[in-house]
């Protein structure tokens, strides 16, 4: 889907690497809906005490494992509010972990005393409707951010760029220079400042095992 604007002047190019709080408020939205309506059941179940299967999503246990893996995370983070994840990687990683414990809900039998549908999940509907959801976002703000179809999100290069590294091979006849190149170039794709600077010494690693002599760092 595309908007008016979009199609009348282009779409936006993702140059902005900050998220903000209008962004996050809707990423936000984004994630709380599928917490309300049981998509993260999948991997987090909260289940009817009859036992006919799960019927929504366990928030609790959901959030103490988000926690434990993203531990720089508030304890209850969506129970503070919009304002606890001013970090944009902590926002990145959230969406990361979304993505892998995200399921199309599907609703079977409906329980009357309970007054509940107990559900059924399809992971790869689910994982690709909230990538498309996320990347909408993304584009439409002007991040500098895409959310693969494996889950993992990527620093958008300038588009000129981003072909070349997509289309380079490296075949250079030495096996360790290439696993070096090969390496900052994934690295160069990271949302991570800290990651980014590493492909940037990698890349002098490679200088120097092409230059035995290079100027001092």
């Amino acid at each position: 889907m595309t908007y008016y604007s979009d199609r009348e002047f282009g779409e936006r190019q993702g140059t902005n690497e900050e998220i903000g709080k209008s962004i996050w408020e809707g990423l936000w939205a984004l994630i709380s809906i599928r917490v309300d309506n049981g998509s993260f059941g999948v991997d987090y179940p909260d289940s009817c005490l009859d036992g006919r299967g799960p019927f929504g999503t366990d928030r609790h246990t959901f959030e103490v494992v988000m926690r434990a893996e993203i531990p720089s995370l508030p304890e209850n983070p969506f129970s503070y509010g919009l304002d606890v994840l001013a970090e944009t990687a902590e926002i990145l990683d959230v969406l990361e972990f979304c993505w892998r414990h995200v399921g199309e809900p599907v609703k079977r039998s409906y329980h009357d005393y309970f007054q509940h549908f107990h559900l059924d999940f399809d992971r790869d509907s689910g994982q690709h409707k909230y990538s498309e959801e996320v990347n909408r976002i993304f584009s439409r703000d002007g991040l500098a951010y895409t959310l693969t179809d494996e889950g993992i999100i990527e620093r958008l290069s300038p588009p000129v760029l981003s072909e070349l590294l997509a289309s380079a091979e490296f075949a250079t006849g030495d096996s360790e220079l290439d696993h070096i190149l090969e390496s900052a170039r994934r690295k160069y794709a990271s949302p991570r400042e800290e990651i980014r600077r590493e492909a940037l010494l990698e890349l002098w690693d490679a200088w120097e095992r092409l230059n035995p002599n290079p100027p001092k760092r």
